[in-house]
């Protein structure tokens, strides 16, 4: 279609760019990419710009050529078509994932001292909405328990009340069952190397919230984080809040205040940035899980990126008396692209990049906290290589 993709690609880099769909049923649009390693080893394979109208995710192995033949990486391909807009974003991965599922314990063996304003994590936007298969709402492809195993450690999770039980949402469409999403975090602690899982909860409804307490209570019996009082969690060490065998640290925003009850593991969160406008909110006390959380609210790429480096350079960096929360995700909207599947696809495979990028050319050093649609372990890898 264009020769835009032609030349070198520098490690760690990613490119996304446009070109014009061939409508032809009968010939399609093929296309080869071909690529060649530093180390000599190469691979190509063949594709059909056509069928970036068809909604397709997985491994891609039509035409792949690898040589060696045993060479260790594959091809991961997403597409999809929505209003005018026809995409296909492919990843070149190792053929084995990397295995974050205890990266906090290890974290701890080489940093025993680290506080959590000096860390940075993977974390999961509208964490619960892995099920069902609306394109607007569906943030996620893997359930909590395999998004803990992938390394993601902060959890948006947003609940509503539905006939007899407790699930997340995102207005209309409900997501996973909140027993089940804390079943999953119970298992996985169980298995911990002291990992701390972060649970961040939001109600849609005043009824919701004394229940939601009281099943976080019961599920996560014996593995909450608890305190005599509300720490400022900013300037804990992890070593503290994980304990001898890992905890669940659950987080709720003030709709919640009248439950907070940190004896029992029921601790507030607080907004350090005002969600749309950007702007900083000081507090007298920090006495919370305090976070900057403000994300673009754009589905163009170019100006999400602009938007969250700028907040960066004005809030981020490690220390402060609050995590700073850096948000790589585009949001749907109905004058352009409403699949999540397809924003994600085009801004994931640059955030190793931007990460990079940021960091070795900002003063402000690293984010706490790094939001992503569609968790993964290789993403996840790039954000928790940041700690070192």
């Amino acid at each position: 279609p264009d020769r835009n993709l032609t030349g070198p690609l520098a490690a760690g880099d990613a490119r996304c760019e446009r070109a014009e769909i061939a409508r032809s049923p009968n010939n399609g649009c093929w296309f080869k990419v071909s690529l060649t390693f530093a180390d000599g080893g190469a691979l190509s394979f063949r594709a059909d710009q056509y069928e970036a109208k068809k909604k397709q995710s997985g491994d891609y192995t039509e035409a792949l050529v690898k040589s060696p033949s045993d060479l260790p990486l594959k091809v991961f391909r997403r597409t999809g078509e929505d209003r005018y807009v026809y995409v296909q974003a492919f990843y070149i991965l190792p053929t084995a994932p990397p295995d974050n599922a205890h990266w906090m314990g290890a974290l701890l063996k080489a940093r025993p001292t680290v506080t959590l304003n000096h860390v940075t994590m993977p974390g999961s936007h509208d964490a619960g909405m892995y099920t069902g298969s609306n394109e607007w709402a569906k943030t996620q492809s893997l359930t909590i328990g395999e998004q803990l195993k992938a390394g993601a450690r902060y959890f948006d999770l947003r609940v509503c009340k539905y006939g007899s039980d407790l699930w997340t949402y995102h207005g209309p469409v409900y997501g996973g069952k909140l027993a089940d999403i804390l079943d999953d975090v119970a298992a996985f602690l169980d298995g911990s190397s002291r990992e701390v899982v972060f649970l961040k909860f939001r109600s849609y409804a005043s009824g919701d919230r004394a229940d939601t307490v009281a099943l976080v209570q019961s599920k996560l019996a014996g593995k909450l984080f608890t305190a005599a009082a509300t720490p400022h969690f900013a300037t804990q060490t992890l070593d503290h809040l994980a304990g001898e065998n890992g905890h669940a640290v659950a987080v709720f925003t003030h709709d919640y205040s009248s439950l907070y009850d940190p004896s029992k593991g029921i601790f507030p969160y607080s907004d350090y940035g005002n969600e749309d406008t950007g702007a900083f909110i000081p507090h007298a006390s920090h006495d919370n899980l305090g976070v900057y959380d403000s994300y673009a609210h754009q589905s163009e790429f170019a100006v999400m990126k602009k938007d969250q480096h700028d907040k960066w350079v004005a809030h981020g960096g490690y220390g402060k008396d609050y995590l700073f929360l850096f948000s790589w995700t585009l949001t749907g909207s109905t004058d352009n692209v409403m699949d999540l599947d397809l924003l994600s696809a085009a801004a994931n495979p640059q955030l190793p990049k931007a990460l990079h990028d940021f960091v070795t050319h900002s003063a402000k050093g690293k984010p706490n906290i790094v939001y992503i649609d569609q968790i993964d372990p290789y993403l996840c890898k790039a954000i928790i290589d940041l700690n070192r």
